[in-house]
Order: C-alpha cells, then structure tokens, then sequence
C-alpha cells in the first residue's frame, strides 16, 4: 500500500493519525471481503459506506448502484437519519449523474461538484442541517464530492458520495487520497458482485431452460469411477426413462437395450471422451418399457477439464421414435417402406442361424396397375394401393411385417414357416387381394404375382435373397392363369 501523506505535524500526532485511520479502516475491508465472498449487496455495501464516512472525516455518504439492467438505485446511505429516508432505494433519473460528473471538478478520480453548479429536478431532496461556511474553504450545504466507480472497460458501475465534512472544511489532500483508495476498493468489490450476479443471473437462465425444455438434459459423470452416472437430470428425461421402464435414472448406460455395446457404462463412457470436438452424437434404442421399444438421439458435449474437478459431459436425449416412423413409413399405405427391409430381412436372417425354423421373403406385384391409373386416374390407384396393403397387412402372422417397395410393389418377410405351408399361405394371400375393389362406385379387380425365397441356413447375403425372390416373382407373373 502506497504511504499516506499525513501533512506537517509532529511525528506523535502523525502515528495517532495513522492509528485512528487503521482502525477506521478495519470494517471498510471487513465489508469489502464480504462482497467479494458474494454476501448481501446491499448489506456489504451499507458496511462500505459508514466505514468509508467514518475513516475519511464525513457525516454522511451514498452509494448509487448500477444494476444490470441498466437502471441505478441508492443502495447505501450513511448520515443523520433524515438523509437515509429521503434517499435509500430511490431511483436516480437517466442522465443526471452523467451531467453532474461532467460539470463537476476533478480532483484526481474523485469529481467536485460545488454549491451553485448544478440544479437537479428530481423527485427527492435532502440538504444537511449545516451552517453556511465562512471562509473559502468552508463546507457550503450544497456541496458534493463524488468517487465515480468504473468496470475494467470504463463503464460506469456505481457513485460513492459524501458529505458532511466533520471538521466543516473542504478535503485536504489527505482525505482527498484515503477517499480515493478507499473508492477504489469499492469499486473493486462492486466489479465483483457484478459479476456475479450476472453469473447468477446466467445460472438461473440455464437453469430454467434446463427444466422448461421437451428435451431430456442431464449432467453425466465421465470419471472412470462412475462413468455416465446422472449427476442432475430434468423432467423430460425423467419422462424419456419412465417409458424405458427405468425411472428413476441412475446410470444413463442403463436406459440403453442390452444388446448395445454402449450398454457397458465403460464402453460407451469412452465413446463420448474421445468423440471428435468433445461432441459425442448416436441413435439409440432403449430398453422396452410397456410398450414399443423407443428411439432417441443422444448428444453428449464433453466441458473442458478446467470447469470441473473430473471428467463430466452436458447430455441431450430426444425422443425421435415418431421421426424415425415417418422416415421408415410409406405415407400412403402406413406400411414400413423400402428403407426398413433391409433391417427386416436381417433380423429373420440372424434369427434362422440362431436356431429358429426357417422364414421367407415374399415379393409381390401388383398385375397390369398401370392400366388403372390410366383409366381411372391416380387416386383411383391410390385407393387400390391402400386397399391392398390393408389385406396384405391382415394376413400376416404376429411376428411377419408387410413392407411398400414403391410404386405397386411390396415385400413380407415370413418369420418360422412350418415345413410345406409356404406355398398355402401364399395362395391365400393372393386370393385374399384378388378381391373385388370399390372406389367411387366402381368395383376394380386386381391380380397380384407373388414371388418366395427360403431363408435358411443356405443364405448368405440380403441382396442375394432380394434378387431370388424378385426373380421368382416374375416367374410367376410369366406363368399362365
């Protein structure tokens, strides 16, 4: 701390001084360390203010407080009473202290503002109960001395002002300095608070979205000691996990279907840290809870190691289980299209090589349906379109899924066909279509050809099984009624 100047005195008066100055001192920078351990504002700086007035000789003193959103409040004052019911919690009208501090005199960063220079129109009003001055340099009532308090940026934060010199006279050039270091530990501190509100503020923000949102968001733990344990979640998730028939969340690893690699906390904990950019993203299925197994998207951003003590990761989980059914659904008939017969045709696969009865994939077209568009017009086809994969739909057995090709064709995949029942069912399901169909008054006859290919043990790829049963379709659309 620089020296303070005490003036020409003996040197027993000028330890005396320093004495009294320390201990007035002492509750200044008690209160100023509350403020900086975020304690009461307003509180701490009601302690600044009636220390500061206290160390530097003055009766009264007010603190003006620039909120963050841009308003500024008295929040501090100090003095006779009738000055803190006058002025605490008034709000100072815009432009006021910014024309006081331009008119005012500088005296180093503090401003002067002597009787007669400005005449303010506010609402409120206090002058001191002191006597006129009778020597220039004399304390006059109107007076004012302020200490503008600034931002590392320059922007203006708050104003200390005093009043009320106790020895009636204008500041010496000590005073002058204790008020000035004294200010700038103020300011200090109100730099502080300030940002910390706004960061409470940012906080608050966060956290209200956090709740609000239809998204499920949680803070998972990426520590090796309890990879993707949930440290906070929001409702939605609590949602997404009740209907995977896991509530309430514990490890998000859980939630996943058991036959996913990631299921293994470690696993899928690894995953996410070395994920490219710290952004971890995957669709994933989740454990069946009553009813359909959902789908979600999981978005796991990683925070850098120094925001927190171990490894930890912001994760989103949206339910896209109704997304993915529009993108695997055929809009016109509801029926899985072209995109999910892959995945069909697979699963019936890997289910005969584990074991189960053999299965087959039945392709089938619809015969001469150009020549309904034609006569009858496109809706009259989409109305047949409909109606055939209604019929095809209530064929089936549990288990076997109907899908739309495109155009007026389609596929069933036939899970665990007793031995010599293939080629009943599908004469059945050929009838079954062959059924008259009315539209608009009109009754449409259409055929369909169907062709069949085994899955067995003897299969060895999708598109080979696809091409088998696309080719016997059109055997049996060659083949004489």
């Amino acid at each position: 701390m620089a020296e303070i100047p005490v003036g020409r005195c003996s040197h027993g008066h000028a330890v005396d001084q320093r004495a009294a100055v320390l201990r007035a001192l002492s509750p200044v920078l008690d209160a100023v360390g509350r403020m900086n351990a975020s304690a009461d504002l307003t509180t701490s700086l009601q302690s600044v203010v009636e220390g500061i007035i206290e160390a530097t000789g003055f009766g009264a003193g007010v603190i003006d407080y620039v909120r963050t959103d841009g308003t500024m409040e008295i929040v501090a004052v100090a003095g006779p009473p009738g000055a803190r019911e006058a002025l605490l919690g008034k709000e100072v009208p815009a432009g006021v202290l910014d024309h006081e501090l331009e008119l005012a005199q500088r005296w180093g960063r503090l401003r002067f503002l002597p009787h007669g220079t400005v005449t303010n129109d506010v609402p409120y009003v206090w002058t001191p109960d002191i006597p006129l001055p009778e020597t220039p340099d004399g304390w006059h009532p109107d007076d004012c001395l302020l200490a503008p308090l600034y931002a590392g940026a320059g922007e203006l934060i708050g104003v200390l002002s005093v009043d009320m010199p106790v020895n009636g006279r204008r500041p010496d050039a000590f005073q002058r300095q204790l008020l000035e270091l004294l200010a700038g530990q103020a300011e200090t501190a109100l730099q502080n608070a300030r940002r910390a509100s706004r960061l409470r503020a940012s906080e608050e923000s966060f956290r209200l979205a956090f709740e609000a949102t239809a998204v499920g968001m949680g803070m998972i733990s990426l520590d090796h000691r309890g990879p993707l344990r949930l440290l906070q979640a929001n409702r939605a998730l609590g949602r997404i996990a009740e209907a995977a028939g896991h509530e309430p969340v514990g490890v998000l690893s859980d939630l996943l279907d058991p036959s996913d690699p990631d299921h293994d906390p470690d696993h899928w904990g690894r995953a996410i840290r070395s994920a490219p950019a710290g952004v971890y993203r995957a669709e994933k299925q989740l454990r069946g809870g009553s009813g359909e197994r959902p789908w979600v998207q999981v978005v796991a951003t990683v925070l850098p190691l120094h925001t927190t003590e171990t490894g930890r990761a912001i994760v989103q989980v949206e339910d896209i289980t109704e997304r993915r059914h529009r993108a695997a659904s055929d809009p016109l008939t509801g029926l899985a299209n072209r995109a999910r017969l892959d995945d069909g045709v697979t699963a019936a696969i890997e289910a005969v090589r584990a074991g189960a009865p053999p299965g087959a994939l039945l392709f089938c077209d619809l015969d001469d349906f150009k020549s309904i568009n034609d006569v009858f017009g496109h809706l009259a086809g989409d109305a047949v379109l409909r109606a055939c994969a209604g019929r095809l739909a209530a064929q089936v057995r549990t288990g076997d899924s109907v899908f739309r090709m495109g155009g007026d064709e389609f596929a069933i995949v036939l899970r665990a066909v007793p031995p010599g029942e293939l080629d009943p069912l599908v004469d059945r399901i050929k009838k079954m279509v062959a059924g008259p169909i009315d539209h608009e008054g009109r009754r449409l006859a259409v055929t369909m050809s169907v062709g069949a290919a085994v899955i067995d043990g003897s299969v060895c790829s999708v598109d080979g099984l696809l091409a088998a049963a696309d080719s016997a379709m059109y055997a049996d659309k060659r083949r004489p009624v």
